[in-house]
């Protein structure tokens, strides 16, 4: 290599060709000796949000935190990689640095020793990869999101599976018995009464897939009609009492609660979906509430909107489940030996069904004091209102 003499034409060409590499560089570069900056290039002031006078003649150690995020001593480690590269080992490691004004940011961290007339130096190169961490972040977070996914799709499979059985097997069974010549008219009619009650509960499952996969998919259409809400609530109460109260299923108190004045009670809504809405969230509370008592409410939450709540005193929901107890698939307990029976599908139904009717859904609960679901419904008082025509 042909030696060049300080201050030579050709000694100045090789400087003005080092700064302009030097200066091109998108990376933070610094040279280093004897444990702090002699030179650094105009991209480390970018992205170290600083003023050259803020880096020359100090030590690595004031852009970094005190820690490491695995726990290290920044100053420790730091002296540790430098001490290396002096020795004439290359380094190649991500940090996180600390800018000038706080803020702090992951890179990649290359130092290599040089040589200039017997002074030992060090290049330190710092790649700042804030933008490559987020992807990280994302594709991990959206890979965890596909696992649970994949998980919550096996247990609802499972789970429905199991749905669908219990049913069936009854049927089947019932049905069995039914060939018996020696049965009596009383065992007969037992027969028949549970093999339509078994095909109603198996309809109810069919239904329920049948309704999230037209929600999902925007295909469920709406009926806009006059609706008197007394009717609605009187069904509802009716169907309640026939399901769980008279059925012997339940003896806890069922009670409701309409606080509408006569001008209130004629709506313009879908009353099947209102119904269905009811329904699932009274079924709900049935299910999972052993004593006490259980609350339909209905009152005007302000001129343009109806406020409806179900309260139970059961089992109440976790504070860890609540935020996911409208999901579909998603029950507090979705193993196949829990305590209740259900697909999962209903409170989910439930948001959907509301969503489409143009209002809100939400839950306030206390384990082991119960729950009340609260949903809201535009009210369109009286009349049939443009926005709302069937779609």
């Amino acid at each position: 290599m042909k030696k060049t003499v300080p201050g030579t034409e050709e000694d100045q060409k090789n400087d003005i060709l080092f700064r302009t590499v030097f200066e091109s560089s998108a990376d933070a570069l610094f040279i280093m000796e004897d444990d702090h900056f002699i030179e650094c290039n105009s991209a480390t002031l970018q992205i170290f949000k600083c003023k050259r006078k803020d880096i020359i003649g100090q030590t690595p150690y004031k852009f970094s935190p005190e820690y490491q995020p695995d726990g290290r001593s920044s100053k420790k480690a730091a002296i540790e990689k430098i001490n290396a590269a002096l020795a004439g080992e290359p380094q190649f490691f991500e940090w996180e640095h600390k800018r000038l004004d706080g803020e702090l940011f992951p890179t990649e961290v290359r130092l290599n020793r040089f040589i200039i007339n017997d002074r030992i130096m060090i290049q330190a190169s710092v790649h700042d990869i804030t933008k490559r961490k987020q992807i990280e972040k994302e594709l991990i977070t959206a890979k965890e999101k596909a696992v649970e996914s994949d998980r919550l799709k096996s247990a609802f499979l499972a789970n429905m599976s199991h749905e669908i059985r219990t049913p069936m097997n009854a049927i089947i069974g019932f049905s069995d018995l039914l060939n018996n010549p020696e049965n009596t008219e009383e065992d007969i009619q037992f027969y028949i009464k549970t093999i339509q009650q078994r095909s109603e509960d198996l309809l109810s499952i069919i239904n329920n897939i049948l309704d999230i996969s037209k929600i999902e998919a925007g295909q469920m259409p709406l009926n806009l009609q006059k609706t008197n809400l007394e009717d609605v609530i009187r069904e509802v109460r009716h169907t309640a009492q026939i399901t769980w109260i008279d059925s012997g299923v339940r003896t806890i108190s069922f009670n409701t609660n309409l606080q509408l004045s006569p001008d209130h009670i004629i709506i313009t809504t879908d009353p099947g979906k209102l119904k269905q809405i009811l329904n699932n969230l009274l079924n709900n509370a049935f299910r999972h509430t052993e004593k006490g008592e259980i609350v339909l409410r209905c009152k005007p939450q302000d001129s343009k909107t109806l406020l409806f709540s179900v309260a139970d005193t059961g089992c109440g929901i976790p504070t860890e489940k609540q935020a996911i107890i409208f999901e579909r698939f998603r029950q507090v307990d979705d193993s196949l030996n829990k305590k209740h029976s259900g697909t999962g599908l209903g409170l989910s139904i439930s948001k959907g069904l509301v969503e489409l009717l143009g209002g809100t859904i939400w839950l306030e609960s206390e384990p082991g004091k119960g729950t009340t679901f609260y949903f809201t419904v535009p009210a369109n008082y009286g009349q049939k209102l443009p926005a709302f025509e069937n779609s």
